[in-house]
């Protein structure tokens, strides 16, 4: 049986979540550009099997930050990569990284008349932790963090969706499990625009004009 929430408790859940989504920047804040650096933990893969790209779940994992990492219109990000050893890096910097990624499944027991028990192996959803840390350079100084903040992410499994990445995980009779990529995506995407959410409040502080009030934009 699935546990009811009280229903004077959702609303304040509700607001929790929708306050750590991006918002525009404050009206009149400036636009900067920003190295953004995406990092995953190699931990994060390892729900997969060996034979699973790890190319190709870096770039899922790129795809998914970089929409993102304007933070509501405050940033140009450019990705560290498109910086060659001599060009100048900006003053700021973006790090986002993956830090954890899980296949969550349920496992039940079953009991049919004249048949073994045996366990029922389902894949519910992907969850994610992502960390987001903006800080400023400085040059004769170690970089100074404005901000770092973590969140985590989830994305259901839909009934019917087709798997395409292999776990390394199987089932009681030896099946293999495969996630959808979109699960994979959409956890990191939901944890990666969390954690950016809450570092809004830092990156605006560092822009604000002194002595002038941030104003939401419209």
């Amino acid at each position: 049986m699935k546990k009811l929430i009280p229903s004077l408790i959702l609303p304040l859940a509700l607001a929790a979540t929708a306050c750590q989504s991006i918002k525009a920047a404050p009206e009149g804040s400036p636009r900067v550009e920003v190295e953004l650096i995406v990092k995953v933990d190699p931990a994060a893969y390892d729900e997969f099997a060996e034979e699973v790209d790890r190319d190709q779940l870096q770039k899922l994992v790129e795809d998914a930050v970089l929409p993102l990492a304007d933070v509501g219109l405050r940033f140009y990000p450019v990705p560290s990569e498109a910086y060659k050893g001599d060009d100048t890096r900006p003053e700021y910097a973006l790090t986002v990284e993956v830090q954890r990624f899980t296949a969550v499944l349920s496992n039940n027991l079953i009991e049919e008349e004249g048949k073994a028990p045996y366990i029922q192996t389902l894949l519910e959803k992907g969850q994610a932790t992502a960390s987001a840390t903006f800080e400023r350079r400085r040059d004769d100084a170690p970089a100074l963090v404005v901000g770092r903040e973590q969140a985590d992410g989830d994305a259901v499994v839909r009934d019917g969706e087709t798997g395409d990445l292999l776990l390394r995980h199987e089932t009681q009779t030896g099946e293999k499990i495969l996630l959808p990529h979109t699960a994979f995506s959409l956890a990191i995407e939901e944890a990666v625009e969390r954690a950016l959410g809450l570092l809004q409040k830092p990156i605006d502080r560092e822009f604000q004009v002194p002595g002038e009030a941030a104003k939401p934009a419209a």
